[in-house]
């Protein structure tokens, strides 16, 4: 099909060791890429497509690394957690915005209402 490159995992660590294996189409052939597990037992390689490294955490769980931005992409979870924290925190912020435009009219209704008596009483 000529797919440059061609990742398998396995979340089980049941049917291939390791959990992670990578080829690369040479010359027509898949080669396999040597995963390499690193100080902290991570298992990862490069991915020359993705630009990013591909990981196997202990636990067994697929993560894709930025090497070049020098962070973890999100996973699924993370990115809805973030959408709801952030939805959250801005109909906070429209609700302390609300509350502070009524506040607002308040005073200024209390204000119109002093300069009203004070005129009413420098007539008299």
């Amino acid at each position: 099909m000529g797919v440059r490159e061609y990742w398998r995992f396995d979340p089980t660590g049941e049917l291939f060791t390791p959990a992670l294996v990578g080829e690369r189409l040479v010359d027509g052939v898949y080669r396999e890429l040597p995963v390499f597990e690193d100080a902290v037992g991570v298992l990862r390689r490069h991915s020359a497509v993705f630009g990013l490294d591909i990981c196997v955490l202990p636990g067994l769980e697929l993560r894709l690394y930025d090497p070049a931005a020098g962070e973890w992409l999100r996973t699924h979870q993370e990115t809805a957690d973030a959408l709801r924290s952030s939805e959250t925190a801005r109909r906070e912020a429209e609700t302390a915005r609300r509350a502070e435009a009524a506040a607002r009219r308040v005073a200024e209704a209390e204000n119109d209402r002093l300069r009203a008596q004070l005129r009413q009483l420098r007539r008299q």
